[in-house]
């Protein structure tokens, strides 16, 4: 079994880790965990820099060393950010 953690940025893209990507992986015997992403104490407002994610993601990747950490952010206006 494979154990993959995935940084979403919103609902949206939780919604479209459980709904659509989770059974076609499940399949293969990987298992995928949408994980929230905190960008604010209300949790309102997307990824607007790393390194405001950055904490969250090492915290995640020191708890479960075995599974794979990934994100899925939207990336729309991208450039003005990172």
């Amino acid at each position: 079994m494979i154990r993959v953690n995935v940084f979403v940025e919103g609902q949206t893209e939780e919604t479209f880790v459980r709904e659509l990507l989770y059974g076609y992986f499940q399949e293969k015997n990987i298992y995928l965990n949408p994980i929230l992403v905190r960008t604010s104490a209300t949790g309102k407002g997307g990824v607007v820099s790393y390194a405001k994610i950055k904490p969250q993601l090492h915290r995640k990747c020191l708890e479960d060393r075995r599974a794979i950490v990934t994100t899925m952010f939207d990336m729309y206006a991208y450039s003005t950010y990172f």
